[in-house]
């Protein structure tokens, strides 16, 4: 796997794609999407899922009614540094669906 895979997350390419969307409810639909499939760390939705600050991605889906459990943890990071204190969540209940 290349280091672009590993940092996209995906092998693949509509996947990719959708990690290069930088706008806020891009990264606030991946936050959600990575949350369902288990707890993340800051790190994690950094690195893998292009979510450039989770903090702010995870107050405004809780925002929109999403229930989501936050913990601080000691956490090393992709380059072996050990961090004090970094956010793990986990989701709890989905957001509120949009009225279309």
């Amino acid at each position: 796997m290349s280091n672009r895979q590993h940092l996209n997350g995906s092998d693949d390419p509509k996947q990719n794609r959708q990690h290069k969307r930088t706008d806020r409810v891009a990264q606030q639909d991946r936050t959600e999407q990575a949350l369902l499939t288990g707890t993340k760390n800051t790190f994690e939705l950094r690195d893998l899922y292009n979510v450039l600050h989770p903090a702010g991605r995870v107050m405004e889906l809780v925002d929109q009614g999403a229930e989501i459990h936050v913990e601080r943890r000691r956490t090393v990071d992709r380059d072996g540094r050990e961090h004090f204190g970094i956010a793990h969540y986990s989701l709890i209940k989905r957001r509120l669906k949009k009225e279309q």
